[in-house]
């Protein structure tokens, strides 16, 4: 849904190409080419030099902002915004209405290179060459909240121009797959959308060199999916055998482990086998970490059944099982083959367990997406529409690989991934695997960050407040579980993996697209969360 939109808005920084791209690709697609700064120049009746004279860069910008406004009622064009355009909360949200986004990224030298030949028309290239610099630095946060992103070396002529359309093109075919998942160790395509088993997502699963391969579910996934699944992978030549377990936390166990090895060497999956994962975030760990175990490691491939499994536990690779002593904390990093989500498996989820996704979402929108946050704070979307499904999953997934593929094992940035998580599966030990459901815990632990954060005057006075009624609306609880003391949860708590020399790490938002680690003592954290637990 997210590529079958009407429009494409291209941007990038000053000297991209967007226009003379755009108008190739308008060309090739039959679609308008309309350049926003030429519709500017029309609509005041000024060249945009003169406007920046006149009423300076805030007016051209408030004469930008109307023009998106604008253009987002238009169907069938190619859109080149101006540089700057994108770097407003509210003409970002426009552009994602308008159309699908690219971003057009040459190297720095090429913008270099253009903007020499061309400064005269662009005010703000008349900078000097730090203040170039300084300014496209600024601006990359923003440009790369686009959908897609293209990267090239050079526009010097008509081929190489053409090719960059192509690239985007193919990039918008339903048959390339939604995403891909680029890290230094593993490559995997992500397909997200309605239905299952296209022939574009098809040909990405694995083929058998020998057949033998099992199918790990849940008793209630499997009884809706499982049958059609191995009948898709009986005609790809794979023979399973399907292993089912009951649905729960509480299954993410050695004894499960075990069970699907047995399973494994009585069908006779060799190291060329594969393990198929069909379920929620149980059993895509479960069934990810035995594959990463079994015979020293074979392939697995991952059909995510949950909405916090589409957006969270089956990208990254990060599989595993729980231990009397804390969650996940024996594991491995192990990346599926291929993920494939269709939203119509959020169909028969019940409403909690879909709202427990939301709170992934939410999280992840407000590590790294402030846009799309700001626009579920504004619109507080319904939760069972299938295109605001489809739009949380790709905003998430999409936060989520980036972040991945600059820090595969988890070193330094991918830990921001974990907010609300260092409380919340404290909660869910100390109360018992079960009675919170993982996002209803994460979303716990995200309140009690944000309101450490204002308690040590790092966070913006709203955010707080802002972010209880975002999920309350979705039904996710926002406070401390009246049963639970304090010194329950920090036996678990002090577990976590990101704690270091007997200290509690903190991940605590200062505003949305703002994450800082904080590390505190075991008697300021219990401090902090028995305040947070006699507010709340």
């Amino acid at each position: 849904m997210i590529r079958t939109k009407s429009n494409i808005v291209l941007i990038g920084f000053m000297g991209a190409g967007k226009t003379t791209i755009g108008k190739v690709l308008a060309g090739q697609l039959g679609k308008t080419f309309v350049d926003l700064d030429e519709y500017i120049i029309q609509k005041a009746g000024r060249s945009i030099a003169t406007i920046f004279e006149e009423v300076g860069e805030s007016g051209f910008r408030q004469l930008e902002s109307t023009a998106v406004a604008e253009l987002s009622e238009k169907t069938g064009i190619v859109l080149a915004t101006g540089g700057g355009t994108p770097i407003n909360h509210n003409n970002f949200a426009k552009l994602r209405e308008i159309g699908v986004v690219i971003y057009l990224n040459p190297s720095y030298a090429v913008l270099k290179e253009h903007l020499k030949a061309d400064s005269s028309q662009r005010p703000l290239a008349k900078l000097n060459a730090d203040q170039l610099l300084q300014l496209y630095q600024e601006r990359q946060a923003w440009y790369g909240l686009a959908d897609y992103q293209v990267t090239y070396e050079t526009l010097d002529d008509l081929a190489a121009v053409v090719a960059v359309a192509e690239e985007i093109k193919l990039l918008l075919e339903p048959s390339s797959p939604t995403l891909v998942i680029d890290t230094p160790t593993s490559q995997y395509s992500y397909w997200l959308g309605r239905g299952f088993f296209t022939s574009g997502q098809l040909a990405c699963l694995p083929k058998p060199v020998t057949p033998k391969a099992l199918l790990v579910t849940d008793a209630t996934v499997g009884a809706l999916y499982a049958d059609r699944v191995t009948q898709n992978l009986a005609q790809l030549g794979w023979d399973l055998a399907v292993v089912t377990f009951p649905a729960g936390e509480e299954q993410k166990r050695l004894v499960n482990l075990e069970l699907i090895w047995e399973q494994g060497f009585q069908h006779g999956v060799d190291r060329k086998g594969c393990i198929f994962a069909l379920g929620g975030g149980v059993i895509g760990d479960l069934a990810g970490f035995a594959a990463a175990t079994y015979m020293r490691g074979i392939p697995f491939v991952n059909f995510p059944t949950t909405l916090l499994a589409m957006v969270d536990s089956s990208i990254g690779g990060k599989v595993g099982i729980n231990h009397a002593r804390g969650k996940n904390l024996v594991g491995a990093f192990h990346h599926p083959q291929s993920v494939i989500a269709s939203i119509d498996m959020l169909e028969s989820l019940d409403i909690r367990n879909l709202a427990a996704g939301w709170g992934e979402v939410i999280k992840t929108a407000l590590i790294g997406d402030p846009v799309y946050y700001r626009q579920l704070v504004g619109e507080q979307p319904e939760l069972r529409l299938p295109e605001t499904q489809v739009e949380a999953v790709f905003r998430s997934a999409k936060v989520k690989v980036a972040i991945v593929q600059r820090d595969e094992h988890e070193q330094g940035l991918r830990k921001l991934l974990n907010l609300g998580h260092t409380l919340g599966h404290g909660l869910e030990q100390a109360l018992g695997y079960g009675k919170l459901l993982h996002g209803e815990a994460v979303a716990i632990g995200m309140v009690a960050a944000v309101y450490v954060a204002q308690r040590l005057g790092l966070a913006e006075a709203p955010l707080t407040s802002e972010l209880k009624n975002l999920l309350t609306h979705y039904r996710l609880p926002v406070a401390w579980p009246r049963e639970l003391g304090v010194t329950e949860v920090t036996t678990p708590v002090l577990l976590d993996k990101k704690n270091q020399s007997g200290q509690v790490t903190m991940l605590l938002p200062i505003k949305p697209g703002e994450i800082v680690e904080e590390a505190l003592t075991v008697t300021e954290f219990n401090r902090l969360m028995e305040a947070f637990r006699g507010e709340t």
